[in-house]
Order: structure tokens, then C-alpha cells, then sequence
């Protein structure tokens, strides 16, 4: 039998999600010498900070969890705790309006269910998060891609050019990954307008974001009915091993997600943490402040090779345009065998760029360290 025969003819074309490299796999690999704890991981845009009393807290509720019971399936404890975090962001969001997902990647993957068939087109402003493309493809869906301006903002008149009846999903990284830039508020009011799309914004980054001064779309959600919002523990709050996001809309688009969505997806333990993480909101925002501050000082020492472009960025991690003269590969896999990942990116959109993640000091000190022995070596 051949099993090819039976898969869905959409996965014939697909290109997977290109998963990261393991450290045990960088040790074989490249830094031979070097032990996979030894591995610094600039490439997967973590907080190098352990959540301590998260997971203090977390330690004292442990053996009281009924982890032999599947958890609440509605959430409504880290729903009604986000009601109240929310706030920050200007945005007064109930309960019913808030779904917990297995991680933002969840939550993406309901959204396309719910808009993408093997009839629908979904609209990716390029360059972005590459699993837009994937799960949309998944789907038997066909993704189009129109390109950012040269700044890496969104082309809201292309967009509108490139609108057809077949068109039902706009997938908007505000701020974007991997560019880092976020997208102004007046243009998602401006693809919001677009009748019979759907605007999806993934704020994986809006932590960031908001203590950079950049506005949410969440204030748009009492407006339009055609705004989706997804957020994420995994960044800002340091726990993307507990794998905890989450979606934000409006009551009827709610209502279809809950058709999809798998009862209990989210684990007992996950949701502790996620409850107790909403409780130390003020270590989140400590270490988001300093891991801005190490990003602006990163840059500065970054923008003193000549060979690098520093990309602006609303995020926790930064986008380098490497010039023509050097290989953003060759960089990438020299710094590979000193036991440090980052990104490289060669592709249309982005020819010749590595993209760096924030982490602590001393960590950053020896990623410059190591790229300034690798410049002065080649």
C-alpha cells in the first residue's frame, strides 16, 4: 500500500515549519569539545530569565494539583486573571471573549481552521512568521504574499490591491517576527475597513512593545468585528516551556473557534503557572524593561561593525542586514562552532540577515565577543 495515496493531497507541496536545531545536535555537529549545556540559544526569542517566583509559588501548590483530573475546560481562572492584565493594554475584554490555547501556535492553528479551506487565500504581509504560510498550506488554503516596504511596514495599498473574493484571512505580526517592527495602529483601522476579511494581529511581542510606547490593537475589539487578537506566556513572562497563549475576539467569531477548539488541550499544571504568572506581572515588567535596555546597548555595539545594518525594534530580539561582501550563512555557522545559534535568513525578502535574540548580559557580551574574533579572523 502506498500511503502517499491516502494523504491529503495538501501535503504534497507543503514545505514543514523548519524546526530548530537541538543543542545535543550542535554539539555533534559544530562545537565539538563543548557540552549541549554549554549551548547559548540566540535564535529562538526566549527570556534567558527563569520566572523564580513563578515557579517558587508553583513548588508550594505541586503535590495539592489534581493532576489525576483533566483540568477545568473552560480556563476560566487564567480567563478571568487576563480580563483584569488586559487593562494595561487599554482594552476591557470579558471573559467569554478570551480562549486558552496550547501556546500562540494553538491559537493560530484555530484561527486557520475556522477561515481556510482548499477555496481561501490568506494574505501574508512578507517577510513574517513563517508557520502563517504552513498552517494556511495545511489546510489545502493558498497564501499570497505581498511584500513590506523597504522599512519592513506593512503595504496597506498593495494589500487592498491584491483583495479578491477569495480572500478571507490577513495575518498581521505586530511586532513583526522576524523584523521587529510593529505595525501602526492606523493601518490595522485601515484593514479592519476591508469588507469580508479577516484580520488576524499576533502580538506574541506586545509586552515588548508596550513598554517601547506602542499602542495594542485590542482597542479596536469593540469596533470591528473582524479582528482577532493572539498573545502568549512564551515571551515576555519567560515560561514558553509551559506552553500557555491564548486568543482575543469578539462573541461571534468566538462561538466558531469554540466549534474546533479541543476540550482539554491546556493541562492542569500549565494553567497553575499561567494563574500564578498573572500574579508576578511586576517581574515580567522588570525584566522586560532590562532586556530593552540590554537590547538598545546591543545595538549600538552591534552598529559599530561596518559590515551590519541594525534593524529598529519593538521586540526582544534584533534584525541585522549583513552587507553584500560577507554571508549571513557563513556567520551563523562559524559562531555555530563556539556553541552560539542565531538566525539566518536568505530568501527574497530578506537576502542576506541575521536575527538575534536578546539575552542576559554576560551572554551578550560573549555572542560580540565571539562575532568580533569571527569578523577579524575572515
Amino acid at each position: 500500500m502506498m500511503i502517499e495515496k491516502t494523504a491529503r493531497r495538501a501535503l504534497d507541496t507543503l514545505e514543514p515549519y523548519e524546526i530548530e536545531i537541538s543543542d545535543l545536535d550542535v554539539v555533534k555537529q559544530f562545537a565539538h569539545g563543548l557540552k549541549p549545556s554549554d549551548v547559548l540559544k540566540f535564535n529562538l526569542n526566549t527570556n534567558p530569565y527563569l520566572p523564580t517566583p513563578v515557579l517558587e509559588a508553583f513548588a508550594q501548590q505541586i503535590t495539592a494539583l489534581d493532576v489525576n483530573e483533566y483540568p477545568d475546560a473552560t480556563y476560566i481562572s487564567v480567563r478571568e486573571g487576563l480580563t483584569k492584565y488586559l487593562t494595561r493594554f487599554g482594552a476591557k475584554v470579558n471573559a467569554e471573549n478570551i480562549m486558552i490555547t496550547n501556546g500562540a501556535d494553538e491559537a493560530l492553528d484555530h484561527v486557520t481552521k475556522c477561515f481556510i479551506d482548499e477555496h481561501a487565500i490568506s494574505i501574508l504581509p512578507q517577510p513574517t512568521y513563517a508557520m502563517f504560510k504552513v498552517l494556511t498550506e495545511i489546510m489545502g488554503g493558498k497564501t499570497l504574499a505581498v511584500p513590506r516596504k523597504e522599512d519592513f511596514s506593512i503595504d496597506v495599498d498593495l494589500i487592498r490591491k491584491n483583495i479578491s473574493t477569495k480572500t478571507k484571512l490577513l495575518f498581521v505580526c505586530s511586532p513583526n517576527n522576524p523584523t521587529g517592527n510593529t505595525t501602526s495602529n492606523s493601518d490595522i483601522e485601515e484593514l479592519l475597513n476591508i469588507e469580508d476579511i479577516v484580520v488576524m494581529v499576533d502580538e506574541a511581542y506586545g509586552e515588548f512593545a508596550k513598554e517601547s510606547g506602542e499602542e495594542s490593537a485590542l482597542k479596536f475589539l469593540s469596533k470591528y468585528d473582524n479582528l482577532i487578537v493572539v498573545k502568549t506566556f512564551s515571551k515576555a513572562f519567560g515560561i514558553a516551556g509551559v506552553r500557555v497563549g491564548y486568543i482575543i475576539t469578539n462573541t461571534e467569531i468566538m462561538n466558531l473557534l469554540n466549534k474546533i477548539r479541543f476540550p482539554n488541550s491546556v493541562g492542569t499544571i500549565p494553567v497553575a503557572i499561567a494563574n500564578i504568572a498573572l500574579n508576578n506581572v511586576d517581574w515580567m515588567l522588570s525584566v522586560v524593561k532590562n532586556l530593552i535596555s540590554e537590547r538598545k546597548r546591543l545595538a549600538q555595539e552591534l552598529s559599530a561593525f561596518s559590515e551590519f545594518r541594525i534593524f529598529p525594534s519593538s521586540t526582544n530580539f534584533l534584525l541585522i542586514e549583513v552587507s553584500s561582501d560577507w554571508s549571513s550563512e557563513n556567520i551563523m555557522l562559524e559562531l555555530m562552532k563556539r556553541g552560539i545559534v542565531i538566525r539566518s535568513y536568505q530568501n527574497p525578502y530578506m537576502k542576506n540577515h541575521l536575527r538575534i535574540t536578546i539575552r542576559s548580559p554576560d551572554q551578550n557580551d560573549k555572542l560580540l565577543e565571539n562575532l568580533s574574533e569571527i569578523m577579524l579572523e575572515s
